[in-house]
C-alpha cells in the first residue's frame, strides 16, 4: 500500500511540474495525438494517446497513456510521465531527442471468473526522431526502454502523429 501512495505521489509530482512548466512555457502551442507501437519480448501491441507540452524549444514534457493487448487474457494500462529533450539542427525537417521519466502500470487479468490487478512502477529511457512537417502536423518515432520493473526490462517501438492546438 505504501509503495503504490508513494508511486502516486511521484507521478503527481511529475504532472504538476509539467503543469505550471507549460504555463510559463515559451511556446504557446501543445501538441495532442494517437500513437501505436510494438513491445518486441512477446511481440505485444500498444495503441495510446500522449500530450506534448513544450517547456522551452528544447525541453518538452510528455505525458501519455497505453493500452498493451498481452497474451494471457491479461489488459495492460501504462501512464507516462516523460520528459523530452529535442537537439535542434538548424535548416532540417527533422528533430532527434532523447527522453526519460516514470511510469505506473496496471494489468488486470481475468482467470475463472475472477479479476485481479497488479500494479508496477517503472522508469523510461528512450530516443527517436521527430519530422517536422512545417505545419500543424508532426510525425515521430522512436523507441522506448522501461527498466526496474518486476516484470523485467523491454523495448518497445513506437509512433505517432502530433496535432498542435
Amino acid at each position: 500500500m505504501r509503495r503504490s501512495v508513494l508511486l502516486s505521489l511521484i507521478i503527481a509530482g511529475f504532472l504538476l511540474f509539467g503543469g505550471v512548466a507549460s504555463v510559463n512555457a515559451q511556446q504557446t502551442l501543445f501538441g495532442l495525438g494517437p500513437k501505436i507501437g510494438l513491445y518486441l519480448d512477446g511481440p505485444v501491441f500498444l495503441i495510446g494517446g500522449v500530450v506534448e507540452l513544450p517547456v522551452t524549444r528544447e525541453w518538452i514534457f510528455e505525458p501519455g497513456v497505453e493500452l498493451v493487448f498481452e497474451q494471457n487474457s491479461t489488459t495492460r494500462i501504462v501512464g507516462d510521465a516523460n520528459v523530452r529533450y529535442a537537439f535542434q539542427i538548424r535548416g532540417e525537417d527533422f528533430s532527434p531527442y532523447l527522453l526519460g521519466g516514470a511510469g505506473l502500470a496496471l494489468d488486470i487479468s481475468s482467470r475463472g471468473g475472477e479479476t485481479q490487478t497488479q500494479t508496477d512502477f517503472r522508469l523510461n529511457v528512450g530516443g527517436g526522431v521527430t519530422l517536422n512537417t512545417r505545419s500543424s502536423t508532426q510525425y515521430w518515432g522512436g523507441l522506448k526502454i522501461f527498466f526496474l520493473s518486476e516484470d523485467d526490462s523491454d523495448i518497445s517501438l513506437q509512433g505517432g502523429i502530433l496535432f498542435y492546438l
